[in-house]
């Protein structure tokens, strides 16, 4: 049995062994519980978003060796559409949170942080 950990996610040899599925999820619960606290998405602070998406951004889309902070904007370092795309999927699978069309501008989108401000803030007539 192989399993690799990273920030975001596990690579598994193994499938089918029981034991590899209960190490997945302590290892899941115990990074979710370093990164936001295992707070529900009403209770998630655009500092908590920052250091997650920091951390999943860096892990999954960036180059290793990217100049990265959460105010850089993301056309600097090259995060297209399609990252973009990927980043808010990101956000509503693990956080529950959706950002409807009308905030996706590009002043909210433009860097890590703006998107933590912007999936943090309520949604108009909310």
């Amino acid at each position: 049995m192989i399993i690799t950990c990273s920030c975001v996610g596990f690579t598994v040899t193994d499938p089918d062994e029981p034991a590899v599925w209960l190490l997945y999820a302590s290892f899941w619960y115990l990074w979710r519980a370093t990164t936001v606290g295992m707070k529900e998405p009403h209770e998630v602070t655009a500092d908590d978003l920052v250091r997650d998406l920091l951390c999943f951004i860096r892990s999954t889309i960036l180059a290793d060796n990217a100049d990265f902070s959460p105010d850089t904007p993301f056309d600097k370092v090259g995060i297209d559409s399609v990252s973009l795309l990927e980043i808010l999927l990101y956000l509503e699978r693990n956080f529950d949170i959706y950002i409807d069309d009308q905030r996706l501008t590009p002043d909210n989108i433009a860097s890590v942080r703006q998107l933590a401000i912007t999936a943090c803030a309520p949604s108009p007539g909310s």
